[in-house]
């Protein structure tokens, strides 16, 4: 003889539903000695089909299957979001660098051509005349 509670779950039907059958009379059921309402499993199986075993075992594994990939994709999810923050960074530091690299070059190629473009000073003429006529005196 099986409870309410176990009939329900061997042919996958909530409890409600089978204390219905059994006020309707669709579905017999008898007191045990305790008191308590229990199922002929015969009975039980003229009215509904049995639940598969192998069914709820498959069910309850892919559902523990689904939880487990569910935590796993989490995981992968959260490892994903890490290594986009990290590649954000170092783009972020490469073009920082690139750009420093940029001024300093230019910065380089405008000093290079001061320096190779710079004008020597003009040589002065030492003659007497030029000193004469500028007001110097050769101290030579």
């Amino acid at each position: 003889m099986l409870t309410v509670a176990q009939a329900a779950e061997e042919v996958g039907i909530s409890r409600g539903g089978l204390w219905k059958a059994i006020k309707t009379g669709r579905l017999s059921a008898t007191k045990n000695n305790n008191g308590q309402i229990v199922i002929d499993p015969a009975e039980l199986y003229r009215v509904y089909r049995p639940v598969d075993n192998q069914s709820k075992l498959h069910e309850q594994q892919a559902s523990t299957e689904s939880t487990s990939r569910r935590h796993e994709v989490d995981e992968l999810m959260a490892r994903l979001e890490l290594t986009n923050k990290l590649l954000a960074r170092t783009e972020s530091e490469v073009d920082d660098l690139r750009r420093r690299l940029d001024d300093e070059s230019s910065e380089r190629r405008k000093l290079t051509l001061l320096l190779t473009h710079q004008q020597p000073e003009p040589a002065k003429p030492t003659g007497s005349l030029y000193n004469k006529l500028f007001g110097r005196k050769n101290n030579g």
